[in-house]
């Protein structure tokens, strides 16, 4: 056995590598999304690549680490280079999108090589720092076998300790230190431990002689593996179960994100904490197995029973989803329930794999590479088929079904495998078998996202009408009308509703331009601006969502909209807003952005931050207009914030208040122009102009109520604004409001 300090002070250090791991991820995906879009598609395959990059490095490092005369020096040198590289990432974002630009340009604008550029610079930016982060298990638990001979044991704790670094990791950065310090200052936090892990592995180091392979007797063998038991097809067999295993690990955390937004909504802490809660499922898991494993008597029996459980426990799930509480409570009780039972048996499941995978301990890095990257391969292929295919054709409860039925099915197969079959075993996977089809009978009919979504609201039937509910790449739409009022839900939230203030948006910012031809519209919701914006028949009209899904809600929401899209005037694009500034080289006269509310909703920040205001500007005329709403804060600080930041990139800037004093609008321009006065009494002279304005209230019926909405004292307004931080890329504060205070106070 290990020393017990020596081995208390390896987990220690393991443990802090898996922090910093994390800290690293949060950071980089938030990064890239700025350069390659919040789409589902970019984050997705982002994610992909990033846990791609992963496998491939526990798999070269693995081998490398059965060769390897100093395998601690090895990690404490893989700890150095991880530190490089975090360094050169913010080098590779840069050079992305130059590269993403020319390939925009080359390709004529074609978004579908722009989807494919995507691909390429999520891999290579990714791939050579997640090497060298997948190299630590491999490399650190053959170090540990090589000293104990325990290669079961070894795998669990310290991927179990790993996983529970990664979840402080989350918590650090999700909750504290992005928020507090920015993103830059976390990525530094990071780069401090993983300097402190380093100096923690050559101190021990110097304690320890060089390792040389030592003779494992078959006592050894036997009783901390169990690869040798089986024959070189079973262990085949075994990859593809583990690939299997993954593909539905991801499947399911793909799709009960989504779910779970119903109940936790769309704040970064929620996501914070249900990614959280999935990693502390998986490191319990693994901790669990590590106590229980000299138990374990029959493995292939526990890992199929395993693959029931996983199968029994998804449609147990779905039966349970809409029955839960939506206050606090009830939220918190839902994430556990419903996530962490899962990935406590996956969390179990990987380190089982490999103990039945392994045939000689001396190749316990070759055999932790190969798990871990068949495990991986399996979870990147079930992200982007889930993700892009079957919630799509099948909605997410028909697919958790065949995920379902795919885990019991494999479950039957390893339970065959074991060489000593038990009646038990049939009587066992039968029950299961049964148990699940007759759930799933139940429940297949059901779309259990809507259903829920309709019980949290209680709407009444008599008075809901449904237009559209779709599961989509980019969320769930559900377009609908309720007690004669029209909504439209992205997820189960709440996005706009048909208002005058909607209309503004098209009105005001055509008013402050100099003889407008062209309108960049940034997010289309009900499509209220862009109907707005058409009554300008000089107006060629450029409109980009998030959701393209959206566009085929148009014609519920206004009836003259199937003429509107025929009209060449009128170009739509289904991207993200701030990816399609950044490649496109078009200037506009006006541009109008709408983001989704809340303000404080995981992503939105990007559409508020300086550097984007700065990218808008980039894409206005000489006399262009930006116009940005906003529906207020939660508190008076994020409209200070979002005021100041505006206004540090705009020059002149007018602060106009909604008609019900719901939210403000902010009008930037590059250069200062005196009210046109005459310009709008003309407007009120078009009688298409009054009839759209007067649509929905008579709240701007006149020139004077409409000019009514801008503030006067706008000097004193911008003044008082400075004394607030400027929100930026690194300083998220509108998505981080935990202690954010402390910083606004200094400031």
């Amino acid at each position: 056995m290990l020393k017990l300090d020596f081995e208390k002070k390896l987990v220690l250090l393991f443990f802090l590598s898996g922090i910093s791991g994390l800290i690293y991820e949060v950071v980089w995906l938030r990064m890239l999304s700025r350069v390659l879009g919040v789409t589902n598609f970019a984050t997705t395959v982002t994610l992909a690549a990033y846990m791609l990059g992963l496998g491939i490095g526990s798999y070269i490092w693995g081998k490398i680490a059965d060769r390897d005369k100093n395998p601690l020096k090895t990690f404490a040198l893989l700890q150095i280079s991880i530190v490089i590289t975090v360094f050169l990432v913010p080098v590779f974002l840069n050079m992305a999108i130059t590269f993403y630009k020319f390939i925009f340009i080359k390709s004529n604008g074609s978004f579908a090589f722009v989807a494919f550029a995507r691909i390429l610079i999520a891999f290579f930016i990714l791939l050579i720092p997640t090497i060298l982060m997948g190299g630590t298990l491999p490399v650190i638990v053959n170090y540990a076998t090589r000293k104990n001979k325990e290669y079961g044991n070894n795998l669990s704790i310290l991927y179990g300790v790993n996983t529970l670094g990664a979840v402080f990791g989350v918590v650090l950065s999700g909750y504290f230190t992005i928020g507090f310090f920015g993103e830059n200052e976390s990525v530094l936090l990071g780069i401090v431990i993983n300097l402190f892990v380093v100096y923690g592995i050559l101190q021990l180091d110097k304690k320890e002689s060089k390792l040389e392979h030592e003779n494992i007797t078959q006592e050894d063998k036997t009783r901390y593996t169990f690869g040798d038991l089986f024959t070189d097809k079973i262990r085949y067999l075994i990859l593809v179960s583990i690939f299997i295993s993954g593909f539905t690990a991801l499947s399911y955390e793909i799709i009960w994100n989504r779910l779970l937004i119903l109940y936790l909504e769309v704040s970064i802490y929620a996501f914070s904490g249900m990614l959280a809660v999935y990693l502390t499922g998986i490191s319990l898991g693994s901790l669990f197995l590590s106590r229980i494993i000299k138990y374990i008597k029959k493995p292939l029996m526990f890992f199929g029973v395993l693959e029931i459980i996983l199968g029994f426990l998804s449609i147990l799930k779905l039966y349970l989803f809409p029955g839960f509480a939506h206050n606090t409570e009830g939220k918190i009780l839902a994430t556990f329930t419903l996530v962490l039972p899962t990935t406590f048996v996956f969390g179990m499941i990987f380190p089982l794999a490999a103990i039945c995978y392994n045939k000689k301990i001396e190749n316990s890095g070759t055999t932790t590479g190969m798990i871990y990257i068949f495990n991986i391969s399996g979870n990147v292929l079930g992200s982007l088929i889930t993700g892009f295919f079957l919630i799509g054709f099948l909605g997410s409860t028909k697919t958790v079904i065949i995920l379902a039925l795919i885990n019991t099915i494999l479950g039957y197969i390893l339970l065959s495998l074991e060489k000593e079959k038990l009646k038990v075993n049939n009587t066992v996977a039968l029950t299961a078998i049964t148990l699940i089809v007759l759930f799933a009978v139940i429940i297949v009919k059901q779309d259990v996202f809507f259903r829920t979504f309709f019980e949290k609201n209680r709407f009444i039937p008599h008075y809901f009408k449904l237009f559209l509910h779709k599961e989509t790449i980019q969320g769930v739409v559900t377009s609908f009308e309720y007690a004669g009022a029209k909504h439209l839900n992205i997820n189960g939230i709440g996005q706009t509703k048909l208002c005058t203030e909607t209309k503004l948006m098209a009105h005001i910012p055509y008013f402050m331009a100099d003889n407008p031809k062209k309108f960049l519209i940034i997010c289309f919701g009900m499509g209220t601006i862009l109907k707005s914006a058409a009554i300008y028949k000089e107006l060629s009209i450029d409109v980009v969502e998030l959701v393209p899904e959206l566009y085929n809600c148009f014609e519920f929401y206004h009836p003259e909209a199937k003429n509107l899209l025929n009209e060449k005037r009128i170009r739509l694009y289904g991207e993200d807003g701030r990816n399609f500034l950044l490649i496109t080289n078009e200037k506009y006269d006006i541009i109008s952005i709408d983001p989704s509310p809340p303000i404080d909703s995981a992503g939105t920040v990007n559409l508020y931050t300086k550097e984007f205001f700065k990218l808008c500007k980039e894409h206005l005329t000489e006399s262009g207009v930006m116009c940005l709403w906003f529906p207020g804060g939660k508190t008076d600080e994020d409209n200070w914030m979002i005021i100041n930041t505006f206004s540090s990139v705009f020059q002149y800037v007018n602060i106009w208040k909604g008609p019900d004093n719901w939210g403000f609008y902010l009008t930037g321009k590059n250069k200062e122009e005196k009210i046109n006065i005459k310009k709008l009494e003309d407007m009120y002279k078009n009688s298409d102009f009054v009839n759209d304005i007067t649509e929905y209230g008579s709240q701007c019926s006149t020139a004077d109520k409409f000019l009514g909405l801008l503030f006067t004292n706008i000097d004193q307004e911008l003044k008082k604004a400075r004394r607030y931080p400027v929100i930026t890329d690194n300083n998220p504060y509108t998505e981080f409001q935990l202690f954010r205070n402390v910083r606004i106070k200094k400031e």
